[in-house]
């Protein structure tokens, strides 16, 4: 027993891990406060208002996505290579988005002018919401390539807090989604200026700026192939809400938008685990190459089994998890939920090749494969729309599934890994997923009976890689 609780101690001071549950404790607050909000306000609005107001927040996050220029990973990266170039690494970041912000905004007026029509109030608000999306991306990468994760999870709790605390004792009458969509942005704003002047008390922008037209012009060129990535992945990102809106109905996006949420513990815990992990493999692969390579071998297979084990826990328990989070209006979302949380855990696999490549240096293979897989979803995606939530949530699905393979035998051949070691973790996956899938809802007793058996066998057989990682992480 001693030497167990030694063992957890040591895993403990890892920095990976120390990171990783940093980044989980500050988010916690806010992600609960956040999942509250949104099952309040969808219990509230029903389907049709939901879908409104989760229309809005999706248009905020595209837009802000374009005027991210895809750099929030490169300043991550570069920070933490150079801790003392903080001060410059980020007001170049501020002044590429300040550029990609202005040309978001032309995008925006041109979608409303063309496709979906904004008031001016709106589009104002809009506007805002996506300069404080932006800012908040910026200030996030200092804290993160300084690895101190938890400031900005606490930073988000608090503002957000004030916004749960709003909606609840609003009055029936101004409860609508312009509403709810103007004071959520008002929250983002409020962040941006308590996360200026927070980063300025921490004093992680006391370097003085130096070569700053030099530092602008590697950080767009780093960043470019990722902006690439950005804009074609657009339609698979976000895109399904404006193709529902197009060819379905309010209701359906409602729908959607739930399901979506729903998934949003599984997002976090990933997100969170990859965002701990890439600025540490990214001073590894210019350090010793070698050990990043060693590195992936264990980590891949292990992510991909536990991953697993979260995923198919939501996916043979979705009945009771719409029932008890939305209510019974909301029961037509179970097999979209299904599908969108199978399709989170391809999505998640992705996530980590591209983070890995990212590490790596491998900006160029990263852009062509994310090129091809967009071309290949979108119009699946557009085809799904015309079939509702659940058509759109299949088309994701089924387009990831044949998609996430391939990908994997060019992340292997790229850095010259073995393969062989991912055969028995995806014929696993496989039918772990059609478990999850087809597995009747209607007996309580047989589900949990075979989510504690797949449980058990995954444990069993990946016992010994979970011992090979902790053991050479140790060391």
């Amino acid at each position: 027993m001693v030497s167990l609780v030694a063992k957890f101690k040591k895993v403990g001071t890892l920095k990976v891990v120390k990171n990783f549950s940093e980044l989980v404790f500050g988010n916690l607050v806010y992600q609960v406060f956040n999942l509250l909000s949104l099952i309040y306000i969808a219990r509230r609005l029903k389907s049709e208002g939901f879908g409104e107001f989760s229309y809005l927040l999706v248009q905020g996050q595209l837009f802000a996505t374009i005027a991210s220029i895809g750099i929030k990973n490169i300043l991550i990266r570069n920070i933490a290579r150079d801790l003392n170039q903080s001060n410059t690494i980020f007001w170049a970041g501020i002044y590429l988005q300040g550029i990609g912000f202005i040309g978001s905004i032309i995008l925006l007026g041109l979608y409303s002018w063309l496709v979906s029509p904004y008031d001016a109030f709106t589009f104002v608000i809009l506007s805002i919401n996506i300069m404080s999306l932006n800012f908040w991306d910026t200030s996030e990468a200092v804290y993160m390539a300084h690895q101190r994760m938890l400031y900005p999870g606490v930073l988000k709790s608090i503002t957000l807090a004030i916004w749960v605390v709003f909606i609840f004792v609003i009055s029936n009458k101004l409860f609508t989604y312009q509403t709810m969509f103007i004071t959520y942005t008002i929250v983002l704003f409020i962040n941006i200026v308590v996360a200026y002047f927070a980063l300025k008390q921490a004093k992680l922008l006391d370097n003085k700026i130096v070569d700053f037209a030099a530092t602008v012009k590697n950080i767009f060129g780093q960043a470019l192939p990722y902006f690439i990535l950005i804009v074609v992945n657009l339609p698979i990102n976000f895109l399904a809400n404006n193709f529902l809106k197009i060819n379905s109905s309010n209701a359906e996006l409602g729908y959607f938008n739930t399901s979506n949420r729903l998934t949003q513990p599984v997002k976090l815990i990933t997100t969170l685990a990859l965002s701990s992990f890439f600025p540490n493999v990214s001073v590894l692969w210019v350090n010793n190459a070698e050990r990043f390579k060693d590195k992936i071998q264990q980590l891949m297979p292990l992510f991909i089994n536990i991953l697993l084990l979260i995923c198919v826990f939501f996916s043979i328990f979705s009945k009771e998890i719409i029932l008890i989070v939305f209510g019974k209006d909301y029961l037509p979302a179970i097999f979209i939920f299904k599908y969108q949380i199978w399709f989170v855990f391809l999505f998640t696999i992705q996530g980590l090749v591209g983070t890995l490549w990212m590490a790596a240096d491998k900006q160029r293979i990263l852009s062509i494969c994310g090129i091809a897989n967009a071309i290949l979803c979108t119009p699946v995606l557009w085809f799904g729309s015309y079939y509702g939530a659940k058509g759109e949530a299949l088309a994701y699905f089924l387009s990831y599934l044949i998609i996430t393979p391939l990908l994997f035998l060019v992340f292997y051949r790229s850095l010259k890994l073995t393969f062989s070691v991912m055969i028995k973790p995806s014929i696993a996956s496989l039918a772990v997923i059609a478990i999850g899938i087809f597995i009747p809802d209607n007996s309580l007793i047989l589900r949990i009976g075979v989510c504690a058996l797949i449980f058990f066998v995954i444990l069993y057989f990946n016992n010994s890689s979970i011992k090979a990682f902790f053991k050479r992480e140790n060391q």
